[in-house]
């Protein structure tokens, strides 16, 4: 007799539209530019180990380091020193704590686990509320939405962020959604380098962000993907983290060490929390504990121990501050060349400022989804958002990508609009 059957009538999602389209780019033929996954490359295109992770790498396998389990929590000297990086002087040992995670995905979707366990049982012990609601940025990386429905947030909303018209952040909009938000609700708040547009509020505006979340009782989510990344400077992309430390506002973050030390396979990632007393701390991370033990149990330890040297020896830490300021440096430099293409070579209609006023790896370009689905046509793979990876591009594809930017803008932009 036949057993039942219960995967029958499961229905098949769609897959992954970035990584589906990146698929589709690394199979196109002929000249392209293939800028949808955010990995950086060199001059030449190529994917680049970070010559200080060589290093520490090499250190990892001549200590012929055991296998054994890490504890729960992972690596504690990487945990510290991640967390050092990130709040600087603002760092307090009795009030944070920090816990060695599967990249910044997998601090997130514990912070979420964390958070819709602790506030659902509040909510049946107490009989009183309701599940909070999370808002994300209008628009945010793709998976934030994913990682907190799968927590069990639902439906997940949107704040104000990009004015789409002036191509630039939207304070007054932000501070009104967040005024306007019940109190308890989560944001979800990008630390620097916005992804996907590259466009951060100032310092001043962040103080105005801080001074709002301030007169809310808000649960805020930082998501740090890119520390280091934006400006070259470590300690300027941690601003808004300290900021909101120094104000007292008490908050979760989610650290990834992908793209600033390029351990992208690795999944090396840091949650930390700042919280009010010790004994707020020694709570969380028994229930954090709980969590990565029916999740996975505990870590793995080579990536976490590649980045403990690195962040601890003062000799690979300055190696690694200048390597990032060269990354930094070149994004910028093409960012620049793009813009010098639209506006010089090709002349293309249009204001096209925005590109160098970005940040980071990602640029939002400011097209339609018909200019983008043009690009997609033309082997320069985009998405259909206008978000390219100004970090894959060479000085060749730079010219491309403005190249196809021009004959897009030409075909669907109407001549009284130009």
């Amino acid at each position: 007799m036949p057993g039942y059957d219960f995967f029958a009538g499961v229905p098949q999602l769609p897959p992954d539209n970035i990584f589906f389209l990146a698929s589709k780019a690394q199979k196109a033929q002929g000249k392209k530019a293939n800028l949808i996954i955010g990995a950086y490359r060199d001059e030449c295109g190529l994917p680049y180990p970070l010559p200080v992770v060589r290093k520490a790498e090499d250190r990892v396998v001549a200590a012929k380091l055991d296998h054994e389990y890490l504890p729960i929590l992972g690596h504690a000297g990487f945990v510290e020193a991640a967390m050092k990086m990130l709040y600087g002087d603002t760092y307090n040992a009795d009030k944070m704590i920090g816990m060695q995670t599967l990249s910044g995905t997998g601090a997130l979707s514990i912070g979420a686990q964390y958070l819709y366990q602790t506030i659902s049982k509040r909510i049946q012990r107490e009989g009183t509320g309701t599940v909070p609601t999370v808002y994300v940025s209008d628009p945010t990386w793709i998976n934030h939405g994913n990682i907190f429905v799968t927590a069990g947030f639902a439906p997940v909303k949107t704040y104000r962020y990009y004015d789409a018209t002036r191509i630039s952040f939207d304070l007054e909009g932000m501070v009104a959604d967040v005024r306007g938000a019940p109190e308890g609700s989560i944001f979800v708040l990008h630390q620097c380098a916005h992804n996907p547009t590259g466009v951060d509020p100032t310092e001043e505006e962040w103080g105005v962000l801080a001074d709002t979340f301030a007169e809310k009782r808000h649960i805020i989510f930082f998501d740090s993907a890119y520390q280091g990344y934006a400006s070259g400077n470590l300690d300027r992309d941690a601003f808004a983290a300290r900021l909101f430390v120094s104000r007292g506002l008490y908050f979760l973050c989610a650290q990834s060490f992908a793209k600033n030390l390029g351990l992208y396979n690795e999944r090396v990632g840091v949650l930390s929390a700042f919280m009010a007393t010790p004994e707020e701390r020694d709570a969380v991370k028994s229930q954090w504990e709980m969590l990565v033990r029916a999740f996975y149990s505990n870590p793995p330890a080579f990536g976490a121990r590649v980045a403990h040297i690195v962040l601890t020896d003062p000799e690979l830490r300055a190696q690694w501050q200048q390597e990032l300021d060269h990354m930094s440096g070149r994004i910028k430099k093409m960012r620049a060349l793009v813009r010098k293409h639209l506006e010089e070579t090709y002349k293309t209609p249009g204001t096209w400022s925005h590109i160098t006023k970005q940040i980071g790896m990602f640029s939002f370009l400011g097209l339609s989804k018909e200019e983008c689905a043009y690009c997609q046509e033309h082997n320069v793979f985009i998405t259909l958002t206008g978000r390219a990876n100004m970090a894959g591009l060479t000085e060749e594809t730079a010219e491309l990508l403005a190249k196809t930017i021009d004959g897009a803008v030409r075909k669907y932009r109407a001549a009284d609009k130009l």
